[in-house]
């Protein structure tokens, strides 16, 4: 099921992925970290804007988004959408897309693997 691009539809896309069992969604974990831009396309309804701000990403950055994706797949964290509406008053916006990231893996001498943490991507808007 695609949900919208949106805080909502971010948190309804979660939901669903971790009702999966751990097989599947590790399949999921490894699709977005091989191919964010098309993992975002199949898995969420675009708007025209939204499909070309996706595709003219920088790599850099869609793979690093990508790898916070996955590994917030692997231990199920949350990931927050924090997506303001553009400011109206200005006739000409810059957008950004900004990626913070808590988490934290440890791994005990046993091999035990625990992730911790989330991610936040908070789209922000500026003159241009």
């Amino acid at each position: 099921m695609s949900y919208s691009l949106t805080p909502q539809g971010v948190a309804d896309q979660l939901a669903a992925l971790y009702a999966l069992s751990d097989s599947d969604l590790e399949k999921e974990a490894n699709s977005i970290k091989s191919d964010f831009r098309n993992w975002v396309k199949n898995h969420f309804i675009l708007s025209e804007n939204q499909k070309k701000y996706l595709n003219d990403l920088p790599d850099r950055s869609v793979l690093y988004f990508g790898e916070q994706c996955w590994f917030c797949f692997l231990y199920r964290l949350n990931i927050t959408f924090i997506y303001p509406s553009p400011p109206s008053a200005i006739s000409r916006v810059g957008k950004w897309c900004d990626c913070a990231s808590s988490t934290k893996l440890v791994t005990s001498n046993d091999g035990t693997n625990t992730g911790t943490g989330d991610v936040t991507f908070t789209i922000r808007y500026r003159n241009s």
